[in-house]
């Protein structure tokens, strides 16, 4: 990940560690933007992360969100007061999830508008320009990307392997994750990640955006909610209409062979792309 950080995006020459030292020397910049997974959900980042707020940046500087994610359906008490008197510093908001609009209106911070995930706004020929196939297997596979422990998932796995006859590859970040009778491709590159996702007959996965690549690289695929923080899993398939392919019977064998129509999915994505597009050109322009 560091060298693909290093070849594709401009950093700064200063590394920063905590809120205190943005706060004491901050990057200097036109504009200042918050994005994206779960940056404003207190329960994943342990407390209210001002950082993620940009408490560090000077006074009227210009500060926007793109697609910022609360991740949760509500909102703590303690935090309310706190996300109001930081959001009302911006001075354009977008949020990865309706719900996220409708709590930050909730709150007194009106006009978030909700777009698409940013790994959205690029289609499957953006995303070819940086696989990499030396990792993939020589053979068809089932790939799965899973986040949470879960023994019914990996049951699933297994039955849902023996009746296709393919083997399993697992995306995975340390040997612990390695499952019996699998395949384990770990800490692959950013390319090896989506040649991955590319090229698998089938995707099963409990993450928001392995189920995000799987439709936009045009895959087979199975959706399993990982407990909490699941609706926004389901907000990407309402939206393009691909419900069936969320897991509801773990007996439930056929879900990656529904049909998928990629055609419209991919005309609902770049209509999304447009908008999120319009929104961005507002906040940076204005």
């Amino acid at each position: 990940m560091n060298d693909f950080r290093q070849s594709k995006l401009a950093l700064t020459d200063r590394k920063y560690y905590s809120v205190e030292a943005l706060e004491q020397n901050p990057p200097q910049a036109d504009i200042y933007c918050t994005g994206s997974d779960q940056v404003w959900n207190s329960t994943w980042n342990e407390g209210f992360n001002k950082a993620f707020y940009l408490s560090f940046a000077p006074e009227g500087a210009k500060r926007i969100a793109y697609a910022a994610s609360i991740g949760k359906s509500s909102l703590e008490d303690w935090e309310k007061p706190l996300m109001r008197d930081a959001l009302n510093r911006y001075s354009h908001i977008s949020v990865r999830e309706a719900e996220a609009a409708e709590l930050l209106n909730s709150i007194g911070v009106h006009g978030a508008v909700p777009v698409i995930d940013p790994t959205l706004m690029l289609n499957r020929d953006d995303w070819s320009v940086l696989r990499d196939d030396s990792v993939l297997p020589a053979e068809p596979y089932i790939l799965v990307y899973q986040l949470n422990k879960n023994h019914e998932f990996d049951q699933y796995v297994q039955r849902f392997a023996d009746k296709t006859g393919l083997p399993v590859y697992r995306i995975a970040y340390g040997v612990h994750e390695k499952r019996k009778g699998e395949h384990a491709i770990i800490c692959p590159t950013v390319g090896g990640f989506v040649s991955l996702f590319m090229n698998a007959e089938y995707v099963i996965t409990d993450s928001f955006h392995g189920t995000a690549f799987s439709m936009n690289l045009e895959r087979k695929f199975v959706a399993i909610s990982p407990g909490r923080f699941s609706g926004r899993i389901m907000n990407l398939l309402e939206m393009t209409g691909e419900t069936s392919h969320y897991l509801d019977d773990w007996r439930n064998l056929d879900i990656a062979d529904q049909p998928i129509d990629h055609t419209h999915v991919a005309q609902v994505l770049e209509t999304k792309r447009t908008e999120a597009q319009t929104f961005l050109d507002k906040a940076i322009n204005e």
